[in-house]
């Protein structure tokens, strides 16, 4: 039985899975221990279904547990190289790690089926599909330390940064990011801030227009009043 799970955001995830078998205790030692020995009569009692899988007409069962960690980009997964060109958006930086310390963040972070391994190579490159969204991302690891993160969020940039550096034990680091679609949007609001901020000083001119005429239109029926 497949069970999918879909994480509306890259944070780590505890999943804690049940197996029921059989256990040898039955509904009224159960009880006689609520009622004799711990002398409970009223208890309130939270109903919990449950799959359950064993012989037929069977009444007593096991309760295995286990408890597995979602890792903080479980919802980032492979896909071949050649698929699609990576995003226009990035942000580069540079750390003085190996590349195989770096591969220990990304398996630690990630939900791959196999681990990640760098044998070899001027660089390591990783093309991934946000399994929430379907966008791309693409993570390029240079032997130098330098590191390039291909993505159109800014959000998912910075919380990879600092998951890397919060990993590598480190405090401050330059990095160089580049956005087109972010500042294109940023561009626009600015024109339409522009605009507004226009017509407000616009209308505050008009207004003082119309309250000057107004002055004006109070002195004048003030004097003819006067005359008469």
């Amino acid at each position: 039985m497949l069970v999918p799970i879909f994480l509306p955001k890259d944070t780590p995830v505890d999943i804690h899975i049940k197996e029921l078998g059989t256990l040898d205790i039955t509904k009224t030692i159960v009880h006689e221990i609520v009622s004799e020995s711990l002398g409970m009569r009223k208890v309130c009692a939270k109903l919990v279904p449950k799959a359950l899988v064993g012989y037929p007409n069977s009444v007593q069962f096991h309760v295995f547990e286990i408890t597995r960690q979602l890792p903080q980009f479980a919802m980032y997964a492979l896909k071949p190289s050649n698929e699609q060109a990576a995003p226009e958006g990035f942000v580069r930086f540079k750390v003085n790690e190996r590349l195989q310390r770096i591969c220990m963040w990304i398996n630690q972070n990630f939900l791959f089926p196999t681990d990640i391994e760098f044998e070899s190579g001027p660089n390591l490159t990783l093309n991934l599909k946000c399994l929430r969204t379907g966008s791309s991302l693409a993570m390029v690891f240079e032997i130098s330390g330098k590191v390039t993160f291909h993505t159109t969020s800014m959000s998912l940039a910075a919380d990879l940064i600092q998951s890397m550096a919060s990993y590598l034990n480190i405090d401050t680091l330059e990095s160089k990011a580049s956005f087109p679609k972010e500042e294109e949007n940023l561009s626009l609001l600015m024109e339409k801030l522009n605009s507004i901020e226009e017509a407000r000083l616009k209308l505050g001119t008009d207004v003082a227009d119309q309250l000057e005429q107004i002055r004006n239109l109070i002195v004048m029926a003030e004097d003819r009043i006067c005359d008469l």
